[in-house]
Formats: C-alpha cells, structure tokens, sequence
C-alpha cells in the first residue's frame, strides 16, 4: 500500500486501522467508513506494517481482513 505512513485528523467516530492487502477491497472499505463518519488508519497491506503504525498511531479498532 503506498499510503501506510499517512494518519488521518480524528474527525469524529471511530478511528479505525485497516489492515488488507488487496488494494481494491482496501480503498472500498476505507470509503466506506469515512463515508459512515469514522477516520482510518491506513490501509496497510501487512500486519508488519499495522505494527509499525501501531507504535505511533492508537486506534480504537482494527478490522484484518
């Protein structure tokens, strides 16, 4: 994914990291919850990544897909 390092401004809702390496699926659940009023994390291809984001970034929920 080639915007792993990128962290959204909290804007309400959730602040949710996704982590899924088909792009596609990715960015339609990425739409999908700023679309629902949440702020995401990511997305990020692999779990190394998600960890890297982790020790900068606290998420209030993760979705692994």
């Amino acid at each position: 994914m080639t915007n792993e390092m990128l962290q959204p401004q909290r804007s309400g809702g959730l602040f949710v990291l996704v982590v899924e390496d088909d792009f596609l699926i990715a960015l339609d659940l990425q739409m999908m919850l700023e679309d629902a009023g949440h702020s995401v994390l990511g997305p990020v291809g692999t779990v190394e990544a998600a960890l890297r984001l982790l020790d900068s970034a606290h998420p209030d929920v993760a979705t692994l897909i």
